[in-house]
């Protein structure tokens, strides 16, 4: 079941007049597609009071030991003077459950669109310290006062500065 009526934008030829690229439009799409996603997933801060003690420490307690808490719960009466609400906990182990794959695929996602970003990043790179290459050695001849303006805006923008002085002994 799609919730997103409208098809993704389809690239258009290069429109020099146009203030969004074709990238852009792309990328909102998938904005809107993550909030739409982000707008069905249950929002447990609003249903689940706070406890002072809660925090990110108990989150290396595994689901195995939860689950046997509420089971002991459920079996003992007298454990019934804890604080632990057995419904609201077997809800939460579903949800956990049922969630699980949710998160998985997300971080696979996540990880991929990280390599996706790195690996164009990097190709641009490549061409550009091969065209900055290029431009240094274009640049020796000094007649060419347009190029050699144009190696001094890469190096200063590049920030290397090369290696500082030696260690005097």
């Amino acid at each position: 079941m799609s919730v997103i009526v409208s098809p993704p934008p389809v690239p258009q030829p290069a429109d020099p007049a146009s203030l969004t690229t074709y990238h852009q439009q792309l990328a909102a799409y998938c904005l809107a597609l993550l909030d739409e996603v982000a707008a069905v997933i249950p929002r447990l801060e609003e249903t689940m009071p706070i406890r002072a003690s809660s925090g990110s420490g108990h989150l290396n307690i595994p689901n195995v030991f939860l689950g046997t808490a509420i089971d002991s719960v459920e079996q003992v009466p007298v454990l019934k003077i804890a604080r632990l609400d057995v419904h609201r906990g077997r809800a939460t182990l579903q949800l956990l459950e049922a969630f699980r794959p949710i998160r998985d695929k997300v971080a696979a996602i996540e990880r991929n669109f990280v390599n996706f970003l790195n690996a164009q990043r990097s190709s641009l790179v490549v061409e550009a310290l091969g065209t900055y290459d290029i431009a240094k050695c274009l640049a020796k001849d000094s007649s060419n006062t347009a190029l050699i303006v144009c190696v001094d805006n890469m190096q200063r923008d590049l920030g290397r500065r090369g290696r500082g002085p030696g260690k005097k002994t």
